[in-house]
């Protein structure tokens, strides 16, 4: 009987994979209690201590990765070869974590850098397929990058609508703090050139 499920074992190659995973049925002890690690131990038709080995190893890997991804090191992967289902998709899940995350980092620092340090205006971060935390994060960084691009071209239209001679532009986006600040100053300015404007026209 299988002592997993439960089910009775008819043909002798499921019973030799049984004993070599839980032990012999006529007493001896197993390796392992009946439960997940047994099960998985049982379908890669590893004994349940080569299963624990590469537990083990797997463990270890992956307490590797964390640390390296809680250092701010999206380079690593876990690189211990597995076997079993369970401890498959355990690696490959993490390896795509830190492969999405290092994306998502790689994205938003090009968007940065192409809009704050490049002055090319209108970037935006573009990261498919991402949900939850990271998806807010890609879009407050993209309202970002798209105020400031909004906010500096309605400046520069203004400052050389002025520069040509031209006074009936203001500013017109809105702001915040010290772009507000700027907002406001250059509106000044075109209204006191303005006035400036019609004394001179009226003095004549």
């Amino acid at each position: 009987m299988c002592p997993t499920c439960g089910k009775a074992i008819t043909d002798n190659d499921t019973m030799r994979q049984v004993r070599s995973a839980f032990g012999s049925p006529t007493g001896s002890p197993l390796v392992v209690p009946p439960g997940p690690l047994a099960a998985a131990a049982f379908e890669s038709e590893m004994s349940a201590s080569e299963e624990l080995k590469l537990l083990k190893a797997l463990v270890q890997d992956v307490a590797r990765v964390c640390n390296a991804v809680a250092q701010g090191d999206l380079s690593q992967k876990i690189e211990v070869h597995v076997q079993g289902v369970v401890m498959v998709q355990l690696k490959e899940v993490i390896n795509s974590m830190v492969d999405r995350l290092e994306h998502i980092a790689e994205e938003v620092i090009r968007m940065l850098l192409k809009v704050g340090a490049e002055g090319n205006l209108g970037g935006q971060a573009v990261v498919v397929g991402v949900e939850g935390t990271w998806k807010e994060l890609i879009g407050v960084v993209n309202i970002l990058a798209w105020n400031l691009t909004n906010q500096v071209r309605s400046i520069a239209l203004v400052t050389n609508a002025v520069a040509h001679g031209d006074l009936s532009k203001f500013v017109n986006v809105n702001a915040e703090g010290e772009i507000l600040d700027l907002k406001n100053t250059v509106n000044g300015v075109v209204i006191r050139l303005r006035t400036l404007a019609a004394e001179v026209s009226a003095s004549r």
